[in-house]
């Protein structure tokens, strides 16, 4: 994967394809979310917590598989969720830093993806370099995605000084016995034990309503065993 900064000159011809490049998920068996898509994701996928690799921050994720390399949403090479989590949606490009402080970002790209090309698809820019509407509505979502992963990371920090993060090993047995480690949910206990100011205030702010998704998302584990079960019948009577 090659990110890039996209610059308006050197990239004045791309272009765009619709639809999504299904290659940032197709071997993942976890995606991340902001706050904002916990109530969305939950409807169907299991919703946990996790710390990223990348910077050891907690961050919800979207379960698609019981282990690594294994997306049981994906069939025939077409994803079958029902909910598509916004890094891909908002895929090939993102916000990154432009210098070492991170007090000011660009837009970055993967000039590697299935969807960049000069031939087909929508426009960036005009023929007078000038930023495409296409563009302009793709960088507010991308400023807004953004945005909403701050506020993520401040919830998930309160979570944290509230004592509401709960390390959990979930055990599924799915024609073998796979244990789940390293997640984390809200602990419900925790919870009812706050005081009632803080559990006002989580509830003014619209926050319970995310914690009662991702605790209730906990019941799809035991479907992601059924579809893995159902997968390995599959390939064995084939």
């Amino acid at each position: 994967m090659a990110i890039v900064p996209l610059h308006q000159e050197k990239h004045a011809q791309l272009k765009v394809k619709s639809g999504y490049d299904l290659s940032l998920v197709e071997n993942r068996h976890l995606l991340p979310l902001v706050m904002h898509e916990v109530v969305a994701a939950s409807i169907e996928y299991p919703v946990l917590l996790a710390k990223n690799p990348e910077n050891n921050k907690f961050q919800f994720i979207a379960m698609m598989g019981l282990e690594e390399q294994e997306n049981l949403f994906m069939e025939n090479s077409e994803f079958v969720g029902s909910y598509m989590p916004g890094i891909v949606t908002n895929y090939p490009f993102r916000l990154g830093a432009a210098n070492e402080e991170r007090d000011k970002w660009i837009i970055v790209f993967n000039d590697e993806s299935s969807l960049i090309n000069e031939d087909e698809g929508e426009a960036l820019f005009d023929e007078n370099g000038e930023d495409t509407e296409y563009f302009k509505n793709r960088k507010k979502i991308i400023g807004r995605y953004y945005e909403q992963s701050q506020q993520t990371d401040e919830m998930i920090s309160m979570f944290d000084d509230l004592g509401l993060l709960k390390e959990q090993s979930i055990s599924v047995n799915a024609d073998k016995q796979i244990t789940l480690t390293g997640i984390h949910t809200i602990d419900e206990e925790a919870l009812y034990n706050l005081p009632d100011e803080k559990v006002l205030d989580l509830h003014k702010r619209g926050i319970l309503g995310v914690i009662y998704a991702q605790l209730r998302s906990l019941g799809h584990i035991r479907r992601l065993s059924l579809r893995k079960i159902k997968r390995a019948q599959a390939e064995s009577a084939a």
